[in-house]
């Protein structure tokens, strides 16, 4: 589907872009290709996609996939994706809000027993709650999205890195992210003023404290990056109400120096220091 299409397909059933939702459509095919291959979706797996739009990368993931079950919030697209997706019989549409969707449920009802990966051109004013929440949500095998180049880049970021933040340190801990292509802005209907780029999140097996450890290793991240100028171990015994001697002793363990700042831990360090202060009785 190209640009031409898309326009003429919007046109034909009234529909008007809406800035407030994002709405930039990928109208080119051999981008939306690259995305579909890059998913890991097989015959094997079930799609959860968020953000149809006109249907062109829903289409590629129905050529490679199993099922695709498709969120999109904007219910006046439904004749649009209707008339572009009608030889597609394995998409199933929900129109609703992907923020607020229950997607435990959807994979559950709608795509086991195949396994679960999830695929989305990602409005820019929602991508970051969208991909903690899809890669945080552990039913998915990976999450593989398009956004802006600069959002990319801070969630494949590492430690050193200038946009390294607690968010890349949120899915580096949930998953591996790899920034796999840019895409120009001529592939959209109509086209932004920003480069994407698109980036895939493998999942990570889950710890075996489960949720309660997960809640511990995001309390310290979150203690690292609220001031990012203060040393870390300042900075964990104001979270916790522990002596900063004691933190500094579990930082010098791990190989890092008593005054060193939080954002010079990788996810792999704060589920370590994580498990060390719990075990000494701090967390």
């Amino acid at each position: 589907m190209d640009a031409g299409r898309t326009r003429e397909l919007l046109g034909r059933h009234s529909v008007g872009l809406k800035h407030a939702l994002g709405q930039n459509f990928l109208v080119d095919e051999g981008v939306a290709r690259r995305i579909a291959e890059a998913s890991g979706a097989d015959r094997a797996s079930g799609v959860v996609e968020i953000g149809a739009g006109a249907g062109a990368l829903t289409a590629q993931l129905a050529a490679v996939a199993g099922r695709v079950v498709t969120i999109e919030i904007d219910r006046r697209l439904e004749p649009v994706l209707r008339e572009s997706l009608s030889g597609a019989e394995n998409v199933e549409f929900i129109f609703q809000d992907a923020m607020k969707v229950d997607f435990a449920a959807v994979v559950r009802e709608r795509i086991a027993p195949l396994r679960a990966v999830a695929c989305a051109n990602l409005p820019y004013q929602v991508t970051t709650p969208a991909v903690r929440r899809l890669v945080s949500s552990r039913l998915f095998g990976s999450v593989c999205v398009m956004v802006q180049l600069e959002a990319a880049r801070r969630f494949a970021a590492a430690p050193g890195d200038a946009e390294y933040n607690e968010t890349s340190a949120f899915c580096a801990y949930y998953s591996k992210p790899e920034l796999l292509f840019e895409v120009p802005a001529n592939c959209f209907e109509p086209r932004p003023h920003v480069t994407s780029a698109v980036i895939r999140f493998d999942a990570k097996p889950a710890p075996a404290g489960g949720e309660a450890e997960d809640a511990e290793v995001l309390r310290l991240m979150r203690a690292a990056f609220s001031e990012r100028r203060k040393k870390f171990a300042a900075c964990l015994a104001r979270a916790t109400g522990s002596a900063r001697e004691r933190w500094e002793e579990l930082l010098v363990g791990l190989g890092f120096p008593c005054d060193v700042r939080g954002e010079r831990l990788g996810a792999d360090d704060f589920a370590r220091l994580a498990r060390l202060a719990r075990e000494s009785g701090l967390i």
